[in-house]
């Protein structure tokens, strides 16, 4: 994860952490991960799919919730949603918790025109949440 978020940090100019905002929190969601890539996907290409392939690299290496949360982001932004969903459950299966992982997921399923899966997360998310965090792993039962 270090030499991740050092290369990270080499390229984008920003420090690979983010504000956990757990679902139950008042706290803002920080959005300054997502806005690196993103930017970096329209700025510098080059740079984008070289942190996409080290980020993927990482994952296979250590499966920790924040670098397959950033996975989701790389596979997001470069619209391959499929592969972002699977990123963001994993991330979720680590840590249920994480509010931004979970609308990151929401917004997953918009784009390949689930609306059903994304009202319930967004408009349900505390019962979602609680439901998973007690034990209902299946997010795809939960969200039917």
């Amino acid at each position: 994860m270090k030499d991740f978020a050092e290369e990270f940090k080499k390229i984008t100019g920003k420090p690979l952490s983010k504000n956990i905002a757990d679902y139950a929190s008042v706290q803002e969601v920080d959005e300054s991960i997502f806005e690196a890539v993103s930017r970096l996907f329209y700025e510098e290409r080059e740079g984008f799919y070289y942190l996409k392939r080290k980020i993927e690299e990482t994952i296979k290496k250590n499966k920790h919730y924040l670098l397959l949360s950033i996975a989701g982001y790389f596979s997001y932004v470069d619209c391959d949603f499929g592969k972002a969903i699977k990123c963001f459950k994993r991330s979720i299966q680590l840590n249920p918790e994480d509010l931004e992982s979970w609308f990151c997921l929401a917004f997953c399923y918009r784009q390949i025109g689930r609306e059903r899966k994304f009202n319930s997360i967004i408009l349900d998310y505390d019962r979602i949440i609680r439901k998973f965090i007690e034990g209902e792993k299946d997010i795809e039962k939960l969200l039917r």
